[in-house]
């Protein structure tokens, strides 16, 4: 501010004071020569009688730098607008975009007014000490409330996912349906004499047949550790087992059940490798024979201490999260809500 006054100070070439027209209010008249003295130590000259300018234009630019200069003087910190010292008529001062010419424009003694300004910053001004604090301050609540936070948006991330899984997988068993026919039909494998997660050619046959015309697939991976494998064109990997049960009389195995394992980062592992996580990553769906719907493992179960409990698969802190098929489970019965005692 102080350089843009210095630039503004100027000297006419035959020696006479430099002025600008008196600032009027409305319904009064501008006087014919009056000289002000800002309380900063900057003394303004005025001159109306300035042939120059017709007395209505410095009615009309006066009433600018007027209001120009009370901005300033708030600006400086002299306190409220109502106490500018414009209202007791003790100062006007304008800058080059009020419309005033600068040659009619005459500023000294800066000295006094840059003392002023100087004092007034440094008043307004933190210290140090101030500045750590309160910067410690947020430290503190930042490492305090982002944490939990994040926790949050990754638990509403992962319920969306899921839902969204779960709608998208049960669209496709219902088309394959309408097709193939009811799923108690289904060629879920052959029969043998010793258990197995199926053979290759048989779960190469049940997703080409009943499940991958019915999805959007960018990449088909194959069969990998027991599972046959897909990506999806929203990123996630299915991947595709079967199991069932072996007859006590006869000790032949019989498959019944088609398992869907949902994940990230094209995950083609093992359903129960130790790299996945079903509390926090993938999720578990099952296609049982006997009753031909899609469910979350054990999703016909209704009582929610079983679902947590389970001694093998349930979803609690003692299981290792590559066994926790019962989470997705547990999120569905909770009305697609992570509870206070989900494993998180």
């Amino acid at each position: 501010m102080t350089k843009e006054l210095v630039r503004e100070k100027v000297t006419k070439q035959d020696g006479s004071r430099d002025a600008i027209p008196t600032p009027c209010g409305r319904g009064s008249s501008c006087a014919s020569e009056a000289s002000y003295n800002h309380r900063g130590g900057v003394n303004v000259s005025i001159d109306s009688q300035n042939p120059s300018l017709q007395p209505s234009q410095l009615c009309k630019q006066g009433h600018k730098a007027r209001k120009l200069a009370c901005s300033l003087c708030f600006h400086i910190g002299r306190g409220r607008s109502e106490e500018c010292p414009l209202q007791a008529e003790s100062v006007r001062v304008c800058h080059e975009n009020s419309g005033i010419p600068q040659s009619l424009i005459k500023v000294t003694d800066l000295t006094s007014y840059r003392l002023n300004v100087l004092k007034t910053l440094r008043k307004a001004a933190f210290t140090l000490a101030e500045v750590l604090i309160t910067l410690g301050v947020i430290g503190i609540v930042a490492a305090m409330t982002i944490p939990t936070l994040v926790n949050n948006y990754q638990k509403k991330l992962f319920v969306t996912k899921m839902k969204y899984t779960y709608s998208l997988l049960s669209n496709a068993l219902a088309l394959s349906v309408l097709e193939n026919g009811n799923a108690n039909t289904w060629n879920y494998g052959k029969s043998s004499d010793k258990a197995s997660t199926g053979s290759s050619e048989d779960l190469t046959y049940i997703v080409n047949t009943y499940f991958k015309p019915y999805l959007k697939i960018s990449e088909d991976i194959g069969v990998n550790a027991g599972g046959y494998h897909l990506v999806l064109n929203n990123g996630i990997t299915l991947s595709f087992f079967t199991d069932g049960y072996i007859n006590s009389e006869t000790n032949i195995y019989t498959p019944t059940v088609i398992y869907i394992i949902a994940g990230n980062n094209k995950n083609t592992t093992s359903y129960s490798d130790s790299s996945r996580d079903y509390s926090r990553h993938d999720m578990f769906f099952e296609i049982v024979k006997i009753n031909t719907l899609l469910t979350f493992c054990y999703g016909s179960r209704i009582n929610r201490e079983d679902i947590i409990n389970d001694k093998q698969y349930g979803c609690n802190k003692t299981i290792a999260k590559n066994l926790r098929y019962n989470c997705g489970t547990l999120i569905k019965f909770d009305g697609w809500e992570i509870k206070d005692d989900y494993p998180w």
